[in-house]
């Protein structure tokens, strides 16, 4: 990269291509709003997509940046090319860059820079790096999830008001619900969810999150693939390489193959250690009997989350699961149908103490709710984000929150339900989990300092002993003890308790499995 002043600095900070310019550009008939990511204390990832009316053309991309809003002096990367092949996509790394400083860029076409794709209202995109890590500073994060469809484009106000003070940004999964099944069909999904000239929730996010701060996505269900979609989806690698034109990510170990494989991801922002997990590509159908081969996360992931968590060095590791944990929801997608999982991990972090995890998750489809650990499967604080934008809310139980939950409808009367968000502020002395309506207004939150463990005792059985883990999927046992519904010889034990369907008149199957 060169250091130079910038072209034509006279015409201001928007440096709108003039006529003749905008000819030597060529045939561009579409941009949509660039996306930060991947953003460290010293280095960046922007993406981009810049399309060509000529099928057969390719275009050259660099990235102009500087900490002056003015760019009198700035510095070029080295060019890309982007082409059909890729649906016009690219991306570009920045490195070198100071910590905790406000950069702004541009995206140079063919050697001239473009405009903003809405230069009266804004004039640069911008984006703010990571403090050095484990810096002590408050920050604050943004938790976004489950939006309406792109070709719904519900109007919403959540990421102007999310987006307020927030450092960066999280979308933790159905973004959006379209169910993709194809390769056009994914990236078409990507490309309308960041294409601010369709107005509504699509403006609000490119304006609000692209335009001013670095994002990190993980995918869940319904833009993976189809509801409670799991390992098994025939369009998962389309589902990946839609993904991966689309989104900057932070790397992983695991390559593209069926266990290890997938998008999840870790990062360190300030003193939380950020562990996104990967809830589709690896994961067992839910409906399966419930043992020690089943799992949501793939024996890699739990591995790369354990060993993560164990080493980590900051004083908060927060865990984003796309689907919660919370013991009074009854979804058979959610962690319930996963308990022989749930359980090794918890074992896992009772050999090796790991303290202050948080858990951060969605597709509750509620106006958001918060747990002190309390009435989660792994016994860690918890919180549900909001949906963001979705205009049908589903009528699932919500589940048991200990500091509340608000309803995903919206109040006729005026109330709290509806869209929302989350905000996670932090620094090394407290962690603070907030739920906020559409409109800014705060509607709960908790407060953490460090010291904590899990409130959950995993259930450790002996050799001679057995281990029952069908509870779920409706089914639920009334009465006895939670975890005893075996005798040691492997069979079921009638005289405690017994099992209920919660959701329909058939009966519940009770097998027996040996410890592990």
């Amino acid at each position: 990269s060169t250091v130079h002043p910038t072209a034509n600095p006279t015409r201001g900070p928007t440096a709108v291509p003039t006529a003749s310019e905008q000819t030597s550009l060529g045939p561009i008939v579409d941009f949509g709003s660039p996306i930060v990511g991947a953003v460290t204390s010293s280095e960046a990832v922007i993406g981009f997509r810049v399309q060509s009316s000529t099928v057969g053309s390719a275009l050259s991309i660099q990235i102009r940046y500087t900490t002056d809003p003015l760019f009198l002096t700035s510095t070029l990367t080295s060019s890309v090319t982007t082409t059909i092949a890729s649906d016009w996509t690219g991306s570009v790394q920045l490195s070198g860059l100071s910590a905790y400083t406000k950069y702004f860029y541009r995206i140079v076409v063919n050697g001239l820079d473009l405009p903003t794709f809405d230069p009266a209202a804004i004039t640069e995109y911008s984006f703010v790096t990571m403090p050095s890590e484990y810096s002590s500073k408050t920050i604050q994060v943004a938790v976004f999830s489950d939006s309406a469809m792109a070709n719904v484009n519900e109007v919403t106000t959540v990421y102007a008001n999310g987006g307020k003070s927030a450092l960066m940004a999280l979308q933790i999964g159905d973004f959006d619900h379209s169910d993709p099944q194809t390769l056009d069909a994914s990236r078409f999904m990507h490309r309308m969810l960041r294409d601010p000239s369709r107005g509504g929730g699509a403006y609000d996010f490119a304006a609000n999150i692209l335009a001013k701060m670095p994002i990190v996505h993980v995918w869940n269900d319904h833009d993976y693939c189809s509801n409670n979609a799991d390992k098994t989806c025939a369009s998962k690698n389309t589902a990946y390489q839609a993904f991966k034109e689309y989104w900057p990510t932070f790397p992983h170990a695991g390559p593209l193959v069926t266990d290890g494989g997938g998008i999840y991801q870790k990062f360190v922002v300030g003193d939380a250690e950020f562990f996104f997990l990967d809830t589709r590509w690896n994961r067992d159908r839910n409906t399966i009997l419930d043992d020690a081969r089943k799992s949501m996360l793939g024996p890699a992931q739990r591995e790369w989350l354990l060993q993560g968590l164990i080493e980590s060095r900051a004083t908060w590791k927060v865990i984003v699961s796309t689907v919660n944990s919370n013991t009074r929801t009854l979804n058979v997608d959610y962690w319930r149908s996963f308990r022989f999982e749930v359980n090794r991990i918890l074992k896992a972090l009772t050999t090796n103490p790991v303290d202050n995890i948080v858990l951060v998750t969605g597709d509750l489809h509620s106006g958001g709710a918060i747990d002190n650990g309390e009435n989660s499967w792994f016994g860690l604080p918890e919180i549900s984000v909001a949906h963001s934008s979705l205009n049908v809310v589903s009528n699932q139980a919500s589940g048991q929150w200990s500091e509340g939950v608000t309803s995903g409808n919206v109040d006729p009367n005026g109330g709290p339900g509806g869209p929302g968000y989350a905000i996670l502020e932090y620094n090394s002395q407290s962690f603070t989990l907030k739920n906020y309506n559409k409109d800014g207004l705060l509607l709960r939150e908790l407060s953490l300092q460090p010291g904590y463990l899990s409130k959950r005792t995993p259930f450790i059985c002996a050799d001679d002993q057995s281990w029952k883990s069908t509870e779920g999927h409706g089914c639920q046992w009334v009465g006895g003890s939670p975890q005893r519904r075996c005798n040691a010889s492997g069979t079921v034990s009638t005289s405690d308790g017994s099992m209920v369907n919660l959701l329909s008149s058939q009966a519940c199957p009770v097998t027996c499995h040996l410890c592990t």
